[in-house]
């Protein structure tokens, strides 16, 4: 059987090629999720942390701001944003995020108006460790607070424009 004709062996190493491409696929896709796993507590520390510094420094704009932390790190662990104005027309907003080792995503409970869910899937960075994937791209843990507590400031002190 040394006479196979040439389609064939086509076929035979487009299979091969197809092969290689989806394992490497799975493999790519198991060291993401083993990354995920090995990083996502130290992630959402970092988050924490960010939330917090933010909330030290809304004092200057006028705003409170306070975060609440449940749960110990390697148990599911949240924590609210609490962001507020005081005054003659007193806003208040807040977001809860969970987090849960092991898991692929943050879940985020705002208040838009009426509460809202929002599951934030985790990848891992290109500068190493993990982020989240947020409209197309993957932003680190200061990045991730900053967008919150900014949306969260322009619902209780909208910009005059």
């Amino acid at each position: 059987m040394n006479d196979v004709p040439e389609w064939i062996k086509r076929k035979k190493a487009e299979d091969e090629r197809t092969k290689a491409q989806n394992d490497a696929r799975a493999q790519l896709e198991a060291d993401a999720v083993m990354t995920i796993a090995a990083n996502g507590n130290k992630f959402f520390q970092q988050f924490l942390s960010e939330l917090d510094r933010n909330a030290g420094g809304l004092s200057e704009i006028g705003i409170i701001g306070h975060v609440t932390k449940l749960g110990k790190p390697g148990s599911e662990t949240s924590c609210q944003m609490n962001v507020e104005l005081k005054g003659l027309s007193p806003r208040l907003t807040y977001t809860v995020v969970h987090y849960d080792p092991g898991s692929a995503f943050l879940r985020c409970l705002t208040l838009e108006g009426q509460e809202e869910e929002i599951h934030l899937p985790l990848r891992p960075h290109s500068k190493g460790g993990i982020g989240v994937l947020y409209r197309e791209r993957i932003i680190d843990a200061e990045e991730l607070a900053t967008l919150i507590v900014q949306g969260m400031v322009e619902r209780v002190k909208p910009s005059r424009r």
